[in-house]
């Protein structure tokens, strides 16, 4: 016999405005339980800027309510500064906590972790290559385990993971990336190899941020590792400053005053450098580039300046080596 459900749900309607929004959620995390908590995850995903704004006056009426409400909102920084920015009482209400890029030993632990869940033997060059393609964000680690396991999986007479699987995991996980992170990489490199090789060499190292001078000496080894002709200088810095330009999708951005450069979105660097992986170029992880001269102004020169060589504050560390076995 067939059993009947009946509820009497009403459907449900927009807020009529933010104070019905913060009402409404107050009212619902009463009910539900005495300490909800409310993730909005990717929050950077938001294409407008005014439906993000919006939950900057939605955590002031809160605020104004003395809500017991508790968010957590996650993504990429620049979408949460702007979520700050845009009404000034919201610094009031938030926390907020930076995520450092993981430590080479904790991308190895993912990694080795999921292979043991299926009693698997993996080259351990796999496991150390994986860490050094995903530059520390855990996003590239899991999806690059996530199609080594395929791989793997796909080749029925393989009894360990071996270079083999991981590069086709290379190939797939490039395709299989968030189309939010390739599409910057995709506008500068549309028929632009020269492009390419320079955003590998911006790439080719732990610092989120490189000097022209870091990139330059990148970019010539990627070259010669290519046996390609590589532009001159001059032709080489045009078009680093030609990728921080809306038609080349403004993927890097400048800070002058520094004399140097970095990926407009940090995430997008780790895309990049699977891409070079794709290609068999290997980029480096583990060392600080040496800083760029600072340029300072000293009181007892009336004005003038002098060069200081910042490498003196630098300490001696190379990124990793203390977990190496």
């Amino acid at each position: 016999m067939a059993r009947h459900v009946e509820t009497n749900t009403q459907p449900a309607t927009a807020p009529l405005d933010i104070e019905d929004a913060a009402q409404r959620l107050d009212a619902a995390f009463s009910a539900y339980s005495k300490r909800t908590v409310a993730v909005i995850d990717e929050f950077d995903l938001i294409p407008e800027e005014t439906e993000r704004n919006k939950f900057a006056e939605l955590i002031k009426a809160l605020g104004d309510r003395k809500s017991e409400v508790k968010l957590i909102f996650t993504g990429v920084a620049s979408a949460l500064d702007e979520l700050l920015a845009s009404h000034a009482s919201a610094h009031r209400q938030l926390d907020t906590i930076q995520l450092e890029r993981l430590a080479y030993q904790p991308r190895l632990d993912i990694t080795n972790k999921a292979l043991g869940e299926f009693d698997l033997d993996a080259d351990p060059s796999v496991v150390y290559r994986i860490g050094n393609v995903s530059n520390g964000f855990p996003y590239y680690v899991h999806l690059l385990t996530e199609h080594l396991l395929w791989a793997w999986y796909g080749d029925a007479g393989a009894q360990q993971v071996t270079m083999g699987h991981l590069h086709e995991a290379f190939i797939k996980a490039t395709d299989a990336v968030h189309a939010d992170l390739r599409k910057p990489y995709d506008e500068a490199t549309r028929g632009r190899d020269q492009a390419a090789y320079v955003l590998w060499a911006t790439a080719d190292a732990f610092d989120l941020e490189r000097t022209t001078d870091a990139i330059w000496k990148s970019y010539m080894q990627i070259c010669d590792t290519l046996d390609v002709d590589a532009l001159e200088k001059k032709k080489f810095l045009s078009q680093l400053r030609n990728l921080k330009t809306d038609a080349k999708g403004e993927i890097l951005e400048g800070i002058p005053s520094r004399r140097l450069y970095r990926f407009r979105e940090a995430m997008v660097r780790g895309y990049v450098r699977m891409a070079a992986a794709r290609k068999n170029i290997q980029l480096d992880d583990q060392e600080f580039d040496p800083p760029p001269q600072a340029t300072i102004h000293t009181p007892r020169m009336s004005g003038r300046k002098r060069w200081m060589d910042t490498s003196r504050f630098v300490p001696n560390i190379k990124m990793g080596a203390q977990y190496r076995r």
